[in-house]
C-alpha cells in the first residue's frame, strides 16, 4: 500500500511584517519572479529603503513556512476610507501552487478588514494565468480588464 506523505503547508505558515532586517530576503523572492511581475527593476538597496520607509499608506509582509521566507506581499491604500489594494505578492519558486498565495490573501482580508475596510483590490498582468486563477478561486471579481486585470472583492 502505497503512503500518502502530503503535508499541508498551511499549517506551518506564518506572518511578519517586513523590515529593513528582511530586505535582502525580499530581495531574492523579487528576483525570482521578475519577470512574472512584469515591473521596474528593485535593487537591494530599493528594498532597504520602501521597507524602512514608514510609509503610513502602506505595509510590508514576509511570509515564513517555519524559519523559511516563502513570500512577500504589500498593502497599500491604508489612508482610504473604503478600499485596500494587494499592490504586490510574489511567492518564493520553490513553494508556489501550494496554497501560499491564497493564504497571503486570506491573511490581507483579515487584516483590512479588521482595519476597517470593506473592500480588497488586486491587480495582475493578462498573461499571469497562476495569479488569475487564484484571486477568481478567492472569490475576486473583475472590475476592468485592459493591460492588467483589476480583480476586487467585498469584504
Amino acid at each position: 500500500m502505497k503512503e500518502n506523505n502530503t503535508v499541508n503547508i498551511r499549517t506551518s505558515l506564518t506572518v511578519t511584517a517586513a523590515t529593513i532586517s528582511e530586505a535582502h530576503f525580499v530581495s531574492t523572492l523579487y528576483i525570482q519572479n521578475k519577470d512574472t511581475l512584469k515591473t521596474e527593476n528593485i535593487s537591494l538597496n530599493g528594498w532597504k529603503k520602501l521597507l524602512s520607509a514608514k510609509d503610513p499608506d502602506e505595509k510590508h509582509f514576509l511570509i515564513y513556512n517555519g524559519d523559511i521566507p516563502v513570500a512577500y506581499m504589500k498593502i497599500n491604500g491604508l489612508l482610504n476610507s473604503k478600499q485596500a489594494w494587494i499592490s504586490m505578492l510574489f511567492v518564493s519558486k520553490d513553494f508556489q501552487r501550494q496554497g501560499i498565495g491564497t493564504f497571503a490573501i486570506e491573511y490581507a482580508e483579515k487584516h483590512v478588514r479588521e482595519m476597517g475596510f470593506d473592500t480588497l483590490c488586486i491587480q495582475t498582468d493578462v498573461n499571469n494565468i497562476s495569479a488569475i486563477n487564484c484571486y477568481l478561486k478567492s472569490g475576486y471579481q473583475i472590475y476592468e480588464n485592459k493591460s492588467k486585470i483589476k480583480f476586487r472583492k467585498t469584504l
